[in-house]
């Protein structure tokens, strides 16, 4: 038998929506504390200096087709081709950078190499009369053997 709720007859006031969201709210939570959450599926707090980068030729870069927006690029970063072989996440983030131009951070886990355990490339956009142009372009990659850390610039995972 199903138990029977009486609802009030007029409508809840702010503070009585508050309340029943959060209470909503903390019912969903997950169980499992956050540490547990696997480090490599999230993006880093900060936008690395491009000292942390090896630069790679911009002409090598694939654009999306038409207009070129930070918002296009970031979109066409998600979108790449899924393989049945592997199991990958892409994660994009766009930051606004002091002089005017835009960064674009992505980073792709669960990759199908035992030693990369993740690639991480920044594209910087800059504006221009015309619209958006490729300033810069870099990539590092993240080892997995034997703990987790950022190759070197110019340097391959063991």
């Amino acid at each position: 038998m199903m138990p029977k709720f009486n609802l009030p007859k007029q409508p809840l006031r702010p503070w009585g929506m508050a309340a029943l969201m959060l209470g909503l709210a903390a019912c969903s939570a997950p169980t499992s504390p956050i540490a547990q959450v696997e480090p490599l599926a999230l993006l880093p707090p900060y936008l690395p200096g491009w000292e942390a980068y090896e630069a790679i030729d911009n002409d090598g870069v694939a654009l999306p087709s038409g207009e070129l927006t930070p918002f296009s690029l970031a979109q066409s970063l998600l979108t790449e081709p899924e393989t049945l072989e592997c199991f990958r996440t892409a994660q994009v983030r766009i930051e606004a950078l002091d002089n005017g131009d835009m960064a674009i951070l992505s980073t792709r886990v669960g990759l199908c190499d035992d030693s990369v355990a993740a690639i991480e490339q920044r594209l910087d956009l800059t504006p221009t009369s015309m619209g958006w142009a490729l300033n810069q372009s870099g990539q590092r990659f993240g080892c997995g053997r034997p703990e987790f850390a950022w190759a070197a610039p110019g340097t391959l995972c063991p």
